[in-house]
């Protein structure tokens, strides 16, 4: 018991177990918990320092108080980390949002920057909580499920030095309201008012980004935040809310973004009507409020004027309605006076679905369809063919029919800027009626910056206009070289202009004709687009061009990602889709106050402490997609072997409030990394799935950019830098005999590693058994901005076998539903020695599709092969919805042994066949007790290939991969 009388009193007690341990020290200090210490060590005695090197702090963390710059004492009593919660997340360095490679860090930079294997970690954008349904039943949403983070409702207390967010990580002298910083170490006095509730600080853990690594700061940039800290801070008590939380004055919600769709009218008969048919189904799941327009091209650009084809619908004297359109030359750039029409208020380009845009819509793709008709009919009369000859001249007169893109393109962003300054003029012109009137609701402090989307289907190379490459097919025309270069750099420059104006292209390229999709992707990567290759204009085109007409367009530099490193360590290299900011462009995007004070403070062209050097725009923030980030140390950087690493990752986005003003959004994720010296315990600690897609993505990155027409050249080196790697990281990491030297048996917890480099070095984005180069190329973009597990099941595919057991009380006529069907499916490794005859498997491909394969035992019995038909699609359309809302959606093939489309199954599969038995029994155990005479029947039936297995790829590079990784 506790008397009034006493002066002081202690209580030490200790909670013994082999992790985490805690001591808890108690000093009268007005009841103040003086000191919690979580020690992270491995249950052998050790205890490592907490927070690594704070500047000043002095003498061993146990008996010693942190102390300031000038190594006096920092207050009364003892600095305090108060951990609650985070002294578990301690012992856990993922994230719902952050993906490490390694859950312990390297000393010294050799181990960091030269082991073979890169040190970074995989960001997830998905900062948006938007949850939606769709007629296709699939339901889209941009937040984690069971994410655990904390929302406050106010801007974030920050460091001075290094703009870092206070966090549970960092040391609180309460009674001095000061902190120090996890991450440089500073000293600071900010955000004072924190501690201003109870002098004692004994209610310090009522602050809620003290006890939770992952936390969700919104506030309102309104006038008095704008006045500076001052005045803000008496308002600073936070608010715990559950994830995905919204500030009251945020009722509204966003509208949608306004959709071009961009078509080619060079299409057959057939393809029109099957894109006529497929437009329109898109078009009736989108939302009656969406803004959309429509702009056709060919030898020249066609823009449809929406509104005056609506106001045919609402006249009964007009008994058939006239696509009317406003035509633009595509044989050059347009100027100002040639877009004189198109910015023409009088027109009315863009309209919402809702407005009769839908029935318009429906008009310009009847009258493309009849159009069509017309002309083929008209060319059958005048050429008389044999039906050989007709085929070659056809072939070739589609891949030379006129496509005027770039025109199109620049034709569609300048009707998406026109529609922004209508609406513009009709939002001032509000505001000033709404000041006569004295309504004040609305508050300052600038709305986000809209975006727009532009959606093009293209079937062939542009041939015309700007940005186009005449057809050359042994490539030998003398300026075909130098055609390539001038549409490479024009498509470049029209790129960055789009992005700029905050629109955002979407490229479907559908049929079978090349599309010279290289000189194209940068409308896409370079916007935060995506490119989706589709082989006709079917149920999968539908589907995604529905989803690219929903997703969310981000404003220029509307959402920003900051990354917060310690010193001695440093970003080198961000990949997907992001963007590099100014200096001065990251103080207005990540202010705390508004962009007001942020201009103020960037008068002189010096920004304020709250500017970050690492800080990224996204180009887009989608829940399938990832952002990389790689680490490197300085030279001369080391690590004790007690430190801790600290690392803050920011996702800062703006949205509206729903009065006029802006809310300001920032996600900050922390995490603590212990450090090693030793190279067994960082090889144990790496996580290799992280390890593998981050040089997948560099290796990948590398042979998109460089490269031929073909890119012949840069897949071989490209196969060759992953074999170094490989290779680089066997003679780090390799166990060593008695004089220290390698004894060549690769090591055993990079195994998984290697095997995925593996299939990435003979997959689609780099082997030369797949696909063509515009197939290749879509791959490598999507591959690029993809997230953890799409880009996982992407770089190796994962094969799921059919368990008939689960079938036993089941009839063929029974429905089978996507959610209780996963338990019928076993996870197998990928070789082809899964493709027995009485399976049936599922392939996995990421973004690459879904394959399923029915052996021909199968189809001898009609009731097997009809639900294995059906169990097949069942567990494909559930593998397609995950993550919920991926972009775009994979597509699915089920083919049978024997036929000609087994060919997908097959070269995906690892050619296990070629292995001796031990190594089959290791790396297939279902083949364990097969006889020698059943495998040499496989194999002889196995279709032949050259290819090399796993096993001999790592023998003929000089290492061997041990067994025992396999079992």
């Amino acid at each position: 018991a506790h008397s009034a009388a006493s002066r002081r009193w202690a209580v030490v007690f200790w909670a013994h177990a082999t992790r985490p341990r805690v001591r808890v020290g108690v000093r009268r200090v007005g009841l103040l918990v003086s000191r919690v210490t979580v020690d992270a060590g491995m249950g052998d005695g050790s205890i490592p320092t907490h927070h690594g090197r704070v500047p000043g702090w002095t003498g061993d963390r146990t008996t010693g108080p942190p102390k300031d710059s000038m190594g006096q004492t920092s207050g009364s009593h003892e600095g305090t980390t108060v951990l609650g919660n985070v002294a578990r997340a301690s012992q856990n360095t993922q994230s719902p949002h952050v993906r490490l490679s390694s859950s312990l860090f390297p000393p010294d930079a050799w181990l960091a920057n030269a082991a073979g294997v890169p040190l970074g970690a995989l960001v997830a954008t998905n900062c948006f909580p938007q949850t939606r349904d769709d007629e296709f039943g699939s339901r889209e949403t941009n937040v984690l499920e069971t994410t655990p983070t904390t929302c406050i409702s106010r801007p974030p207390c920050r460091c001075q030095s290094c703009s870092a967010f206070l966090n549970g990580f960092c040391i609180v002298n309460s009674l001095d309201r000061r902190w120090a910083c996890c991450v440089c170490g500073a000293w600071n006095t900010t955000c004072s008012k924190i501690f201003a509730n109870n002098e004692t600080g004994a209610d310090l853990c009522v602050s809620a980004e003290l006890i939770s690594p992952n936390v969700v700061y919104e506030w309102s940039l309104t006038d008095e935040l704008l006045l500076g800290e001052a005045n803000s801070t008496e308002s600073l008590s936070s608010v715990t809310r559950p994830a995905g939380c919204q500030t009251a004055k945020t009722t509204a919600s966003a509208p949608s973004s306004p959709v071009v769709f961009v078509l080619d009218q060079t299409l057959d008969s057939d393809e029109l009507a099957a894109l006529r048919f497929s437009m329109k189904r898109a078009l009736e799941t989108l939302p009656d409020t969406t803004p959309v327009g429509i702009v056709t091209f060919g030898g020249s650009v066609s823009v449809y004027d929406l509104g005056a084809m609506s106001a045919q619908g609402s006249d009964p004297a007009v008994s058939r309605k006239t696509a009317l359109a406003v035509c633009v030359s595509g044989h050059k750039s347009p100027k100002a006076h040639d877009l004189r029409a198109v910015l023409d208020d009088s027109h009315t380009f863009m309209a919402n679905l809702g407005d009769g845009a839908r029935d318009a819509i429906a008009v310009v793709l009847d009258s493309m369809c009849g159009t069509r008709d017309s002309l083929d009919s008209l060319q059958a009369s005048r050429h008389e063919r044999t039906q050989t000859n007709a085929r070659t001249q056809t072939h070739r007169a589609k891949r030379l029919r006129p496509r005027s893109l770039g025109a199109a393109v620049e034709t569609a962003a300048a009707v998406v800027c026109s529609y922004f300054r209508v609406r513009e003029e009709k939002t001032s012109t509000t505001d000033s009626e709404t000041k006569t009137t004295g309504n004040t609701s609305k508050q300052k402090g600038g709305t986000p910056t809209p975006g727009a989307r532009l959606v093009v289907c293209l079937t062939g190379p542009p041939t015309v206009g700007p940005g186009a490459v005449a057809f050359d097919e042994l490539l030998t025309h003398e300026l075909y070289a130098a055609e390539t270069r001038a549409a490479a750099a024009y498509v470049e420059e029209l790129a960055k202009t789009l992005s700029s104006l905050s629109v955002t292209v979407d490229v479907f390229v559908c049929g079978n004709e090349s599309s010279h999709l290289a000189s194209v992707a940068p409308l896409a990567s370079m916007t935060g687009g995506a490119v989706v290759a589709e082989d006709d204009f079917g149920e999968g085109f539908c589907k995604n061009l529905a989803a690219a007409a929903r997703r969310r367009s981000l404003g220029a530099r509307d959402s920003v990602l900051t990354i917060q490193v310690p010193p001695g360590m440093r970003v080198a290299q961000v990949i997907g889709p992001v963007a590099g900011m100014s200096r001065e462009e990251t103080a207005l995007k990540t202010s705390t106050y508004g962009q007001t004070v942020a201009r103020r403070a960037t008068g002189d062209g010096k920004p304020r402490s709250e500017t970050n050097a690492n800080a990224f725009a996204l180009k887009s923030a989608e829940c399938s997609q990832a952002v990389s980030v790689f680490f490197e140390y300085d030279k001369d950087t080391f690590f004790e072997e007690s430190d801790f690493v600290h690392l803050q990752f920011v996702l800062w986005t703006d949205k509206a409030d729903g009065y006029g003003g802006t809310v300001r959004v920032a996600r900050s994720t922390t995490v603590r990394v212990a450090t090693t010296a030793s190279k067994i315990a960082y090889a144990r600690a790496l996580d290799t799935s992280v390890v593998s897609i981050l040089v997948a993505k560099k290796v990948v990155l590398d042979a998109q950019k460089g490269g031929g027409v073909f890119k012949n050249a840069s897949e071989a080196s490209s196969i060759k830098r992953l074999d170094a790697i490989v290779l680089r990281a066997a003679r780090v990491f390799s166990p060593s005999d008695g004089n220290g030297t390698s004894d060549g048996t690769f090591p055993e917890d990079l195994v998984p590693f290697a095997l995925s480099m593996y299939h990435l070095r003979r997959g689609p984005m780099l082997g030369v058994s797949f696909g063509h180069g515009d197939e290749k190329c879509g791959a490598r973009l999507r591959f690029l901005n993809s997230g953890f597990e799409v880009s996982g099941k992407s770089l190796a595919p994962t094969v799921f076998a059919l368990n008939w057991a689960a079938f036993g009380s089941i009839d063929s006529n029974d429905a089978i539903q996507p959610g209780s069907i996963h338990n019928a499916f076993s996870n197998i490794p990928a070789v082809d020695l899964a493709l027995a005859s009485q399976s049936a498997i599922l392939v996995d491909h990421g973004d690459h599709g879904l394959f399923g394969w029915i052996g021909k035992d199968l189809l001898v019995d009609t009731n097997r092969r009809e639900l294995a038909t059906r169990a097949l699609v069942a567990f494909a359309e559930r593998l397609a919805n995950s993550p919920r809302g991926r972009f775009p959606r994979p597509k699915t093939k089920i083919v049978t042994e024997n036929s000609s489309a087994a060919r997908f199954v097959v070269s995906r599969l690892a050619p296990g066949h070629r292995d001796a038995p031990h190594e089959q029994n290791a790396f297939f155990p279902p083949v364990v007790g097969t006889s020698l005479e059943q495998r040499r029947a496989f194999a002889a039936t196995a279709p032949y290939t050259e290819e090399v297995s796993f096993f001999q790829w790592m023998r003929g590079m000089g290492v061997a991969a041990p067994l025992s990784a396999f079992k």
